[in-house]
């Protein structure tokens, strides 16, 4: 099925909102007035060939300078500034530009018809690029088209300007939807980060923790949030995987996380429906991130396609260019990075992740934390046994701090926090660590109880 066909479909049949709908790429249109270029190019002489054969020498004299070039063709209004630095709401004036002769405006030898050398002649001589004026006609009544130096030696030339409408109206056409499609990606990103803004504070009352843990739905919220980050739905850190993620991608982490979720019958866990509540929610934020993914992705198919299109019609090559205008590259930019940063510093923050608060060393939760000079912190144990050991190196940063912490190094406030947040992992920790201690001073069997010999 041709593209513009299946692009079809999908906007009606992909649940869009209308709204949305009403701001895509025109296919369509965009290949109408793709047929109307043609058409221009035509009655003047510039068939698809005979383009190919122009701008291919172009393509041989790209790294000369502009004034020495033969053909041009430009979205910059003829000039060579960079289209990246455009201003997005300035129109475009795209221009063809074929070198004539300096003096005679003679159109240089590119194996034009005779018609199509009149008529360039006849531009240099309306652009008053020359007052000379040919007429020559042979017997049969044709125009002779003048050849007064040897082709083969370089000549002083200017450029005469190609008069077309229909590359402009293609070009602002596009310009202007994409314009549409940034204006709705800012609204859909500002809503969003909003609604993020939104749960947290909902999430931040269900989640609070509780000195009664049968009322807290704390430990719930941070297995989910920790099958989220695992998923990595939108954006991974892998080394075989890494960066954003498409739309198909994204959608088969996304729904590999719901039944995470569900299997692990975290919902029917949570002791308030405030907390079912905000799930939800976060469900259907991540389900409407998803959307506008899918919506960009389509739409940014769609400027690829028409865009190649037109260079197959005319041998342009506008389609990297184009791709650096301000408007065209938002399609590249994937607005679902700047709602997932929101989604982690607003949302996942709330829950703390028991990763942030292991010991290097034993690699559990840091019970007692003592904060050495250097700043790093490590369970007390961890440090008595690195000083029983006559080690006198942060094992971070290297710098000679162990010997000189003690108990008055314990940060309260930090003990404090992991007992409100973390409180059976500490209660947990605590247990193997007198356990340990045991061990130290008894020996291993020292809690087998009494042995009679």
């Amino acid at each position: 099925m041709k593209f513009g066909r299946v692009y079809q479909d999908h906007l009606e049949n992909d649940g869009y909102p209308q709204h949305w709908i009403d701001t895509s790429i025109s296919y369509r249109q965009l290949k109408k007035v793709i047929k109307r270029v043609e058409k221009e190019l035509a009655e003047i002489g510039l068939d698809i060939e005979t383009l190919k054969r122009l701008l291919q020498s172009a393509e041989k004299t790209r790294s000369v300078q502009q004034k020495d070039r033969q053909v041009q063709y430009s979205l910059n209004d003829g000039h060579d500034d960079n289209i990246s630095s455009r201003p997005p709401e300035t129109p475009f004036h795209p221009k063809l530009l074929i070198a004539v002769d300096d003096a005679t405006g003679e159109p240089l030898d590119f194996g034009f018809t005779p018609e199509t050398l009149q008529y360039l002649h006849e531009q240099a001589v309306l652009q008053k690029l020359t007052e000379v004026k040919i007429v020559d006609t042979a017997p049969d009544g044709a125009v002779q088209p003048p050849s007064i130096y040897d082709r083969g030696e370089a000549q002083p030339h200017r450029m005469v300007e190609i008069a077309l409408t229909s590359d402009s109206e293609f070009f602002n056409i596009l310009h202007k939807e994409l314009n549409a499609l940034e204006s709705l990606q800012t609204e859909q990103e500002t809503s969003l980060q909003s609604e993020v803004h939104d749960l947290s504070k909902a999430v931040s009352k269900v989640a609070r923790p509780s000195r009664k843990i049968a009322k807290s739905d704390i430990n719930q919220w941070r297995q989910i949030f920790q099958l989220y980050l695992e998923s990595q739905i939108f954006f991974a850190t892998h080394e075989q995987d890494h960066g954003a993620h498409s739309y198909a991608q994204a959608s088969k982490n996304y729904q590999l996380f719901v039944k995470q979720v569900k299997d692990a019958g975290l919902a029917s866990q949570f002791r308030k429906k405030e907390s079912v509540q905000a799930l939800e929610r976060f469900f259907a934020i991540n389900s409407e991130i998803l959307k506008t993914l899918s919506f960009q992705e389509l739409n940014h198919m769609a400027l690829m396609k028409i865009l190649k299109k037109f260079d197959k019609r005319t041998s342009f090559n506008v389609n990297g260019t184009f791709a650096l205008a301000p408007p065209a590259k938002t399609l590249s930019r994937d607005i679902a990075q700047a709602v997932c940063f929101q989604v982690t510093t607003d949302l996942l923050a709330i829950v703390p992740q028991l990763d942030d608060y292991l010991c290097p060393v034993c690699c559990d939760i840091t019970w007692r934390p003592v904060r050495l000079a250097c700043s790093h912190v490590f369970c007390i144990r961890c440090l008595v046994v690195m000083q029983n050991e006559k080690k006198t190196m942060c094992p971070l940063c290297r710098e000679k701090v162990l010997l000189q912490a003690n108990t008055d190094n314990i940060d309260p406030a930090l003990s404090n926090f992991l007992k409100e947040y973390f409180p059976n992992e500490v209660k947990a920790k605590q247990k193997s660590n007198e356990y340990q201690a045991g061990v130290d001073e008894y020996g291993e069997h020292f809690d087998e109880g009494c042995m009679i010999m």
